[in-house]
């Protein structure tokens, strides 16, 4: 298809997102009526880029040699990249003069219908002397990626970016120590949704060139990780281009030539497969239908989808992607959940469930733990009074009542005390938590205020009965067992809902 024997072929590039032109380096000879001269350091021909075409049949047609004045006899052309729009190619050349090697750099040509513009030099270093090769274009049209082994680096070559400007480059700086090693790092590769495929044979790897996906993360740092087998080998592995958005296309290799000629490879990989699903309920656990759910992901998508009558919804995810997520219903608390899909080589589903709380009533704060007899709860609870600040966090106009209870055990005056404070220490945490205290006020009721026995509380304590009242007279009248259980359902602290407007207006 697109290798010759006796030559090397390789960094294939796709013109534009069709999938219906691919141009790469190849070192064959074109023209037998033209004697190609040998580079000068490798001794074998000079490299020219060369394009081949689908015919309508979907079949890749025999290449020949790319038109217009991009390939010279005299220099060594190869390594390209293209503008999202396919109208501008960058691309590497080693020129000659009288024998000798001027340097390795980065020109750039413009396509008019099917012909190439003269090719111009890419300013980048003051210092005409270093070498620069194997650009790669950014997506946004902003940024150049190359190699070069310019001093400041991190040994070897590395990978390099900068700003473009009217055909110069600015504010140039290394890739840094999350990409480049000691080793080489070479063959950058942008795809449309700014996740970087490189080579390197210093990360670690299979031997020779592996061809690494580095996945940028919001914090600016990148998410480096080797590409695996089949696609790399113990051999040199590099210049990998996709298809369009699809998971597959051409990479290079020298994997099974014995003189070390390298081959463009065609690859698929396998279709992953990411899926969110859940259920949406309340404070008691029923379900709660119609429930907005909505998805924001780093990569721009915005997903919504309504709860079905059992609470439960579904989304499919798309890889490399961090999403916020905001959960909401009429009468209900929002809650916010986050997830990744960020380097994941394995299909997953993942499931978060949400449980909202209710805007007009009361609602229990469970596993909040106090010493017997003391305000100050205790270690074990902090993990709950986390997920009310968080409640709090992510419903910033909502201010709350914090409201204590005790059992009938003791005087009721103690107890009235005793709740109050319990109250307390719960609003003073949250405003250490960073919640501001005018959204915060506290109360304690003592054993005034007995639980009225719900669906979920009958369904936990059997012995109970929906609608019963847990006052004194209620719980002397069970066993011993029985007595310090209903107890402990009225030791009990909640929140409520006081106002939906703070700071809304």
């Amino acid at each position: 298809m697109f290798n010759t024997r006796n030559a090397d072929n390789f960094s294939p590039a796709f013109l534009g997102s069709e999938g219906d032109a691919l141009i790469f380096t190849s070192s064959r000879q074109f023209n037998k009526q033209i004697l190609q001269k040998n580079n000068t350091i490798t001794g074998l021909p000079n490299n020219n880029l060369f394009i081949s075409k689908k015919n309508v049949a979907g079949k890749w047609e025999k290449p020949y040699i790319l038109d217009g004045e991009i390939n010279t006899v005299d220099g060594d052309e190869g390594v390209c990249s293209f503008s999202s729009d396919g109208k501008v190619m960058y691309f590497t050349c080693a020129r000659q003069v009288l024998d000798r090697e001027v340097g390795v750099e980065i020109y750039s040509s413009n396509r008019a219908g099917g012909t190439w513009s003269t090719p111009q030099k890419i300013k980048i270093f003051a210092d005409s002397t270093v070498s620069v090769a194997h650009p790669a274009f950014s997506p946004d049209g902003q940024t150049l990626y190359f190699v070069s082994d310019a001093k400041n680096g991190k040994g070897g070559k590395d990978i390099w970016k900068a700003t473009l400007v009217n055909g110069e480059c600015k504010d140039i700086e290394n890739m840094g120590d999350q990409i480049n090693t000691p080793g080489d790092e070479m063959f950058p590769v942008m795809r449309a949704n700014g996740t970087l495929y490189f080579s390197s044979n210093g990360l670690p790897g299979f031997g020779g060139l592996d061809i690494f996906k580095a996945v940028p993360q919001k914090d600016g740092s990148w998410l480096v990780s080797n590409m695996g087998t089949p696609v790399n080998s113990s051999e040199d592995d590099f210049g990998m281009t996709f298809e369009g958005n699809a998971e597959k296309g051409f990479f290079s290799s020298n994997r099974t030539d014995f003189k070390g000629y390298d081959a463009i490879w065609s690859f698929e990989l396998p279709d992953l497969a990411y899926i969110l699903e859940g259920k949406v309920v309340d404070e008691r656990g029923d379900a709660i239908p119609d429930a907005s759910v909505r998805l924001v992901s780093n990569n721009g998508v915005n997903a919504r989808v309504q709860t079905k009558k059992d609470g439960t919804y579904r989304l499919k995810l798309d890889k490399d992607m961090e999403c916020v997520m905001l959960v909401s219903a009429r009468g209900y608390l929002n809650q916010k959940g986050v997830l990744s899909t960020q380097g994941l080589t394995t299909s997953k589903t993942f499931n978060l469930d949400f449980k909202l709380s209710s805007i007009s009533k009361p609602i229990r704060i469970e596993n909040i733990f106090y010493d017997f007899g003391k305000s100050d709860f205790n270690s074990t609870s902090i993990e709950e009074l986390q997920l009310l600040v968080k409640m709090l966090n992510d419903n910033p106009n909502i201010t709350i009542e914090i409201a204590s209870h005790t059992d009938f055990v003791g005087t009721n005056v103690l107890n009235l005390g005793l709740s109050e404070k319990r109250a307390k220490a719960v609003v003073a945490y949250l405003i250490s938590a960073g919640i501001e205290k005018e959204r915060l006020t506290f109360i304690g009721f003592g054993e005034d205020k007995p639980v009225v026995v719900d669906a979920a509380v009958a369904k936990k304590y059997p012995f109970l009965k929906e609608n019963d009242v847990l006052d004194e007279a209620y719980v002397l009248k069970l066993t011993p067992d029985q007595q310090e259980k209903a107890n402990q359902i009225n030791r009990r602290t909640e929140f409520r809902v006081v106002k939906t407007t703070y700071k809304l207006y």
